[in-house]
């Protein structure tokens, strides 16, 4: 084993890594660490998932989730800072990463506090809908500001004509 040539190779990676935009490298670590999340909690609710299915399969669900849990909550922070001049863009996506990880980890943590107190068996279900819930109501939270927003600007006293006798 060459001790030189994986210095220099993990050398290159850290060079790669540091040249990355701050926000691509931002989601890169929010997806990691979102990736560990839900293979914990696949790991800890759908025990048997591990048993039938070899490793590559449950790196692709694990990322899968991942992926869409982090879409999703990034979509949601641009919706709620899209008339928000002052928040910056790698602002937005450093916060989604951020509440991201923060929920799964509560999730992740009253599901199975749920889970010892009640002996369920197989509450991955519980998980997504605790998870995914939390997501559908930012989402319909954000879109009812939003909507109320608008309707309070196009309801402007100076814009409404006045009744001429």
């Amino acid at each position: 084993m060459n001790l030189e040539l994986i210095g220099k190779t993990s050398k290159k990676v850290i060079d790669n890594i540091r040249s990355l935009p701050l926000p691509l490298l931002y989601v890169i670590i929010s997806l990691i660490i979102l990736c560990v999340y839900w293979f914990i909690a696949l790991f800890l609710f759908k025990r048997q998932f591990y048993i039938e299915n070899p490793i590559g399969i449950i790196i692709m669900f694990c990322f899968g989730f991942s992926f869409t849990w982090f879409m999703l909550s990034l979509f949601i922070s641009m919706l709620f800072t899209k008339n928000k001049e002052s928040i910056s863009a790698d602002a937005t996506i450093f916060a989604s990463g951020f509440s991201s990880v923060f929920w799964l980890c509560f999730s992740l943590l009253v599901t199975y506090v749920l889970k010892r107190l009640c002996h369920w068996s197989d509450c991955f279900d519980n998980f997504l809908l605790l998870s995914y819930g939390y997501l559908v109501f930012l989402l319909v939270k954000t879109a009812i500001v939003y909507h109320w927003e608008k309707c309070t600007k196009s309801k402007n006293p100076k814009e409404q004509p006045t009744k001429t006798q």
